[in-house]
């Protein structure tokens, strides 16, 4: 399997938000876009219709998330990227249960009225699988279930990486859309509780804990269900915190699931943005693998003293809402544009942290030192690598 490393231009002209029910306006759109990004491409009117994914990172209830009385100014900048979106897709890093507080570091909850926001803002793909899903023990990941349930009744939003049966089994969610058959599946290599393990899509993958089912069967579970899809997404969150590069084993896992058939392959857990690559295919088509998307939004830089611009924390604000044009034919999918646009935390002056666009962070008001830190962190976030062989490219 031939590799490709690259990265595309800015996608820039936004189509307006639709309904997922709309046949007919996707067309519209879709062949429009094609001619936008591919012109060189031969384009087949009713073969090639791109989606438009954005991925982001985690989603953390820290203490400064947890208080903000409106969580809808957390997405209010990035909003109109995910809006432009056919799905949007985040790790939601916590237990969902209404009934019981708000709960930070170490053992996080949340309540619907964050995802509520989130969903507002364009979300509405979310992965629930990562080692804070057990924060509540087994009552936690059924008060989740049930939350997404209601928010799936009263949204049109889908979700992936818990059961409600103790029986092992791995299921994909149908992404639901007029025109294509999307499978997502999102499960992790471990969870800090183990109470509740059996009802988390777990995979043990040999790098934290031995967890969760054997790889391989996890692998020929991908390849049978890829098969039944136009469109395979794999979320899963596993690895080494605060680490730049992905741990080998994570790399050949996530190169095997291309082999097997997924055609994005969405990580997350190490808190920082890792290197991607777009994986070509035998035929052409071309797999998009993005190893670490890091924090979406938490409050892991409060702690930061401006002057410490390299210290882990203050790198977990570094993150990328990372958008793919995926292009269906007969053939299959393949990822024909990926486009990473920067984002940072902003610590705001009334209180609260936001998602800001990194290339216009230094035009918000800033406290004293804060213009400098955000400098340097542009400085080497600059460099986001964009393939996982390109040693220039990789951040230090």
């Amino acid at each position: 399997m031939a590799l490709m490393f690259a990265r595309f231009g800015r996608i820039t002209e936004e189509p307006p938000r639709r309904s997922v029910r709309n046949a007919v306006a996707l067309r519209l759109w879709a062949v429009a876009l094609c001619v936008l990004l591919f012109p060189a491409a031969e384009l087949v009117a009713e073969e090639q219709r791109p989606l438009r994914l954005s991925f982001v990172g985690d989603i953390i209830p820290h203490d400064v998330v947890a208080r903000m009385e409106d969580h809808g100014r957390i997405f209010q900048e990035v909003a109109p990227l995910f809006h432009a979106s056919d799905f949007t897709f985040g790790n939601v890093e916590s237990a969902v249960d209404p009934d019981e507080p708000w709960r930070t570091f170490p053992r996080f909850n949340m309540h619907p009225e964050l995802l509520e926001a989130a969903i507002a803002g364009g979300m509405n793909v979310f992965s629930l699988a990562n080692n804070h899903t057990t924060d509540l023990g087994r009552s936690g990941v059924y008060a989740t279930a049930e939350s997404m349930r209601r928010l799936a009744r009263e949204h049109e939003i889908a979700y992936s990486g818990i059961r409600e049966e103790p029986d092992g089994s791995f299921e994909v969610t149908e992404i639901e859309h007029p025109e294509y058959r999307i499978g997502f599946v999102a499960a992790s290599g471990f969870v800090n509780v183990a109470e509740g393990a059996e009802l988390t899509y777990l995979v043990n993958t040999g790098i934290m804990r031995n967890q969760g089912a054997d790889l391989e069967e996890f692998l020929s579970f991908l390849e049978a269900e890829s098969a039944e899809y136009d469109l395979t997404i794999l979320s899963f969150h596993d690895g080494i915190e605060y680490e730049h590069h992905p741990h080998p084993r994570t790399v050949e896992f996530y190169r095997s699931a291309v082999e097997r058939g997924v055609d994005i392959v969405w990580g997350h857990h190490s808190h920082t943005l890792q290197p991607w690559e777009l994986i070509e295919r035998d035929d052409g088509r071309r797999a998009l693998v993005m190893y670490s998307m890091a924090n979406f939004i938490s409050g892991q830089t409060i702690p930061v003293d401006p002057e410490e611009t390299m210290r882990p924390l203050a790198r977990a604000g570094d993150s990328a809402v990372f958008r793919a044009a995926v292009a269906v034919t007969d053939r299959g999918a393949s990822v024909e544009a990926v486009d990473p646009v920067l984002i940072t935390h902003y610590q705001e002056p009334e209180g609260g942290v936001s998602a800001r666009f990194m290339e216009t962070i230094l035009e918000l008001p800033q406290e004293e030192g804060w213009e400098e830190f955000y400098r340097t962190r542009i400085e080497h976030i600059g460099r986001f690598p964009r393939g996982y062989d390109d040693p220039e490219l990789i951040v230090e």
